[in-house]
């Protein structure tokens, strides 16, 4: 099988090459839009640099291609800075890149999207029969990367998959990769470098937080499950249990003490009593057998994040 992965350098991207670079039976395809020296764990695959308003360029890299796993894309940040370079990224890249697919005959086509589509913050239940009502740039162009996808899809002319993930947390496979602003990766960033955490922003909010792993198991189960199971194609991917900041934090720092025998105090800078409810329903993939981890693949990818970070710390730079 021949899968192409875009935004093979990035965040995701770099954490799936890791993976199924390692899968004797997967020919896989790193692109981006840089030339960049393939790691030495990557070898066996094949690099391709993507020209994203070269048509020519988008038809080359997904010749022969079975699967396309789509990462490329905005951050949040950078689409509340850039909202019509969002639209571009998320959106129109997107729809070029699978018109080209549909062109060369691509059989599956799996984008992933955000749970940010649905609001800010997510609060009460949430399952895909939810109205997405964000209006953030970065939910909104991603909002029309899968409607352009599930158009092409409901023509029958690309099998179309879109992975809503919550909140991922991990290391990277790359220092450079633009994830230390996450929530979790800058709290451990923090417990590092000042020997303590500061939550700044509401610490009752609460998020579901996904170890890439997991999301890395629901990718791997969508490259060749039978078609007759994707339905609409719209997948919650998450933990199934959310937890408030302030329980993120301490969990942090119970794993830190743990790992490192020190203990990391926390800040609180707000307050707020307001209540949040959060259920990101994950019912439509336990159903395909794919239920969240419990809480052991949460400790592992914890202490994995926490590991890297001890060993790279210094080189470390924060937004």
């Amino acid at each position: 099988m021949k899968v192409l992965l875009t935004g093979a350098f990035g965040y995701l991207g770099g954490r799936i090459s890791q993976e199924f670079v390692l899968q004797k039976e997967i020919h896989l395809v790193l692109a981006s839009t840089q030339h960049r020296e393939v790691p030495g764990w990557a070898k066996s695959a094949e690099f391709k640099v993507i020209e994203w308003d070269n048509v020519e360029s988008l038809e080359n890299a997904c010749f022969g291609v079975d699967v396309i796993i789509h990462t490329a894309g905005m951050s949040a940040p950078d689409s509340s800075k850039k909202t019509k370079e969002a639209l571009q990224v998320n959106g129109l890249n997107t729809c070029a890149l699978i018109q080209s697919a549909i062109k060369q005959g691509v059989k599956r086509f799996i984008y992933l999207s955000t749970a940010h589509v649905y609001a800010s913050p997510l609060d009460g239940y949430i399952d895909e029969n939810t109205c997405p009502k964000n209006l953030h740039p970065y939910a909104t162009s991603h909002k029309a990367g899968e409607e352009i996808l599930r158009y092409y899809s409901g023509r029958g002319e690309i099998e179309g998959v879109v992975l809503r993930i919550s909140n991922s947390f991990g290391k990277p496979a790359y220092l450079d990769s633009n994830c230390w602003d996450l929530f979790v990766n800058d709290l451990c960033v923090q417990a590092f470098q000042s020997r303590k955490m500061t939550i700044r922003t509401d610490f009752n909010q609460r998020r579901d937080f996904v170890p890439i792993s997991h999301v890395i198991s629901v990718i791997r189960y969508f490259l060749e499950e039978d078609s007759t199971s994707l339905g609409d194609g719209i997948f919650n991917v998450g933990n199934g249990m959310s937890l408030s900041l302030k329980e993120m934090a301490e969990f942090i720092s119970t794993r830190f003490e743990l790992l490192r025998n020190e203990k990391i105090d926390i800040e609180y800078v707000t307050n707020s009593n307001k209540v949040y409810e959060l259920c990101y329903s994950c019912e439509k993939l336990n159903q395909l057998g794919l239920k969240p981890m419990d809480l052991t693949w949460m400790e592992k990818e914890m202490e994995s994040l926490i590991e890297y970070i001890g060993k790279t710390n210094q080189k470390i730079i924060c937004n």
